[in-house]
């Protein structure tokens, strides 16, 4: 927004300065009224999700997650790494389940469990909500898998799919 003031400004200012005829001002004015609404069509604005630090369970006891512009990766160890596709949509992003990985064991997340089948490549998987400028709300939309899947790899110090992530330097 300021730079558009700025814009204006200067935009104004060098008319004002000219010999042109007022029409020609106002036809200048005009374009420069154009090329300015597309810059603000192509400006990037602030994303809430992407932050320069990770976000965390509650106590930190599980999976770590970052955003970037087209991935959220969830870290389940320094030695597994998935990354899934994500859409942003104001203050909510969709995650899509994608099989991209960075992982030295089978973290199981192609299994199924107790005759729950995994999701398949490509699905809307987690819909994450800012509810907080820190504070991110969790809905997973394979909730029957997400429990089977926590019932038999996570425990009590370890959360796979919390509900909700806290962003937080440590």
């Amino acid at each position: 927004m300021n730079n558009c003031i700025l814009l204006y400004t200067l935009l104004l200012t060098f008319i004002s300065c000219t010999n042109k005829s007022v029409l020609d001002r106002g036809n200048d004015l005009l374009k420069v009224e154009n090329d300015v609404d597309s810059l603000s069509e192509n400006l990037e604005f602030e994303n809430p999700f992407i932050k320069s630090f990770r976000w965390d369970p509650k106590d930190s006891k599980g999976v770590q997650i970052w955003f970037t512009d087209k991935k959220v990766c969830y870290l389940l160890s320094v030695h597994c790494l998935y990354m899934f596709p994500v859409v942003y949509h104001d203050n909510e992003a969709i995650m899509y389940w994608e099989g991209e990985m960075d992982c030295r064991y089978d973290a199981k997340l192609k299994n199924s469990f107790g005759g729950v089948k995994a999701p398949e490549v490509g699905s809307a998987f987690a819909k994450y909500t800012l509810v907080e400028n820190d504070v991110i709300r969790v809905e997973y939309y394979f909730s029957e898998w997400v429990s089977a899947y926590i019932e038999s790899e996570s425990d009590e110090q370890y959360i796979h799919f919390p509900d909700t992530f806290y962003y937080q330097i440590n």
